[in-house]
């Protein structure tokens, strides 16, 4: 199913249509994600490419900004990184494109998703330990409190 996405370069005045492949109800990050412009015009969103053998993958597809709706000037590249799919334009510089993972790291890719870094990592296993720890000694904290007070009220 084709979902499209559409994009202004002049305030909205007038918008153009990126036509890209994604499931109906499986691409809910990526179908809401906004497309990025590189430095050298180069428009750049996600979409699904299938395979010869029927498999599809999502990945980054660029085209030249004047060359948008001409479906052959559209390229395929590499793969997104599993859980990253939802891109982020406004911190796009130059060739560098970020996105923002399900987990809420963010990465780049400087080569349309070769090759993936991390910048903002996220430990949500060390997070919640750390979370555990703070409850754990806000309860014994309060029972010393509470074994003070009774302590004085006799």
């Amino acid at each position: 199913m084709c979902r499209d996405q559409i994009i202004s370069f002049n305030d909205g005045d007038t918008w153009q249509t990126i036509q890209r492949h994604l499931y109906f109800l499986g691409d809910g990050k990526t179908e809401r994600s906004l497309p990025a412009m590189t430095a050298d015009g180069v428009v750049v969103s996600l979409g699904r490419v299938v395979a010869s053998n029927g498999d599809s993958a999502l990945k980054l597809i660029s085209a030249k900004r004047d060359r948008l709706s001409d479906q052959q000037a559209w390229q395929h590249h590499g793969a997104s990184k599993a859980g990253c799919e939802t891109m982020l334009p406004e911190l796009t510089d130059k060739n560098m494109l970020y996105f923002l993972c399900d987990q809420g790291q963010v990465v780049r890719t400087a080569d349309f998703g070769e090759h993936w870094e991390t910048v903002v990592p996220m430990d949500i296993a060390g997070m919640q330990q750390e979370f555990e720890e703070f409850i754990r000694v806000a309860k014994e904290q309060a029972m010393k409190t509470a074994a003070i007070a009774e302590g004085e009220s006799l």
